[in-house]
């Protein structure tokens, strides 16, 4: 698979074989471990041009979703498929609270 830099890259804290990552403006997902990838966001969040800092999933609910990017901290609750804009801003990193998962960091 052709790709140019990563800055991202997410396991799914409950499966495993569950990746995600950024390159070349577009999102990528597997769920066999990497054999395969495919393209995911609704067409609104993959006409942006991604520069995606920063994935991770919620450490109690794998289809929840937060991605920094230049264009703002996006929350996904479907494993990937549609993403909503919570805030504007040029993000950086996501962390969760190591005890308190209701809590969530962003620089």
């Amino acid at each position: 698979m052709g790709v140019g830099a990563i800055r991202s890259i997410e396991i799914d804290n409950l499966n495993e074989d569950i990746i995600y990552f950024e390159a070349n403006d577009e999102l990528y997902k597997s769920i066999d471990g990497g054999a395969t990838w495919n393209i995911i966001g609704d067409p609104v969040f993959q006409a942006l041009n991604l520069e995606c800092n920063d994935i991770v999933s919620h450490p109690n609910q794998n289809n929840t979703l937060f991605l920094a990017d230049n264009n703002g901290l996006f929350k996904s609750i479907d494993a990937g498929n549609n993403w909503t804009q919570i805030m504007t801003g040029d993000f950086l990193e996501i962390e969760f609270h190591p005890t308190n998962s209701n809590i969530l960091y962003t620089v």
